[in-house]
């Protein structure tokens, strides 16, 4: 089976909880990353990435060798997983690396889908800096003038600063790699708990009978 198989079977338990847990975060940034990116053909590589978040609940059963509560608990994470790696790593880079801007609109660009515009913007900025990337959201002419978060490097296109700012499927992620690093310590007290040794059965003592 190919989870089986992600999973390292026949390695200890934690290191297959270690690489497992690994996996998904590069999954969830991967596809966040190129979902903010917007990198045409790239969208397509999102595929594997999210089946891996999606059969996150059911490797970390694998993993443990139990069900329980904590399976129920790996299922919520996961689609929490799911569905915030399409905003919160992209939000996120822009958070810890962006650079807040002041910049004007100097062209529109129409990229048109099924007979209308979908519109983005070139940007410049006000000063000596320089906004690379094109703004995809908001409605804007040619002389607007706009703050932005961009991304130094240019990796990541620039968004509104307004747009940029700690929400609600922010809170659901934290909570989901909150409920998945729970999980995780209590995997590995499961494997690390020393067994008690079985003790003997009590039996009653046999009546001798008179003959």
């Amino acid at each position: 089976m190919f989870l089986e198989r992600l999973t390292l079977p026949g390695r200890p338990p934690w290191l297959r909880m270690v690489f497992f847990t690994t996996l998904v975060a590069a999954s969830w940034c991967f596809v966040g990353f190129v979902f903010a990116w917007g990198g045409g053909i790239l969208m397509l590589l999102i595929g594997l990435p999210m089946l891996v978040l999606l059969l996150f609940p059911l490797g970390m059963a694998l993993v443990l060798d139990r069900g329980g509560p904590e399976f129920g608990v790996m299922v919520a994470v996961g689609l929490a997983l799911t569905v915030t790696a399409f905003t919160v790593p992209g939000d996120l880079y822009l958070k810890l690396f962006g650079e807040s801007r002041e910049a004007v609109v100097v062209e529109k660009i129409c990229s048109r889908s099924k007979g209308s515009c979908s519109w983005s913007y070139e940007l410049a900025g006000t000063g000596d800096e320089i906004v690379r990337g094109l703004l995809r959201h908001g409605e804007l002419d040619v002389g607007d003038e706009v703050r932005v978060i961009a991304d130094p490097s240019g990796f990541i296109p620039p968004r509104r600063a307004g747009d940029v700012s700690f929400d609600f499927l922010d809170m659901v992620a934290l909570v989901a790699w909150l409920g998945c690093a729970v999980v995780l310590c209590q995997g590995f007290q499961a494997i690390y708990r020393p067994e008690e040794e079985p003790h003997p059965p009590v039996t009653a003592p046999r009546e001798e009978t008179e003959e």
